[in-house]
């Protein structure tokens, strides 16, 4: 029965992974360290940049996983 939906499995996977993963690991670290360093110091305008590259880099390559995933279906239908 596995092997019946490895296919679907795997693509299910494909998405969560390029659209969660890239947003746990560089969005969501870079929001709570920024709201939480607000109610104890200012940032200097070089830690602000620094955090929202870091902040877009998330946001983009999520962006791009999901651009993958859509383009690999339409390449390859199940």
């Amino acid at each position: 029965v596995a092997a019946l939906f490895a296919k679907q499995a795997a693509l299910l996977l494909n998405i969560l992974g390029c659209t969660m993963c890239s947003n746990i690991a560089f969005t969501m670290p870079v929001a709570c360290y920024w709201q939480l360093s607000r109610q104890s110091r200012r940032l200097p305008w070089y830690e602000k940049a620094c955090l929202a590259f870091l902040f877009f880099m998330g946001v983009s390559l999520s962006i791009v996983g999901v651009f993958s995933f859509a383009r690999a279906q339409s390449l390859h239908p199940a």
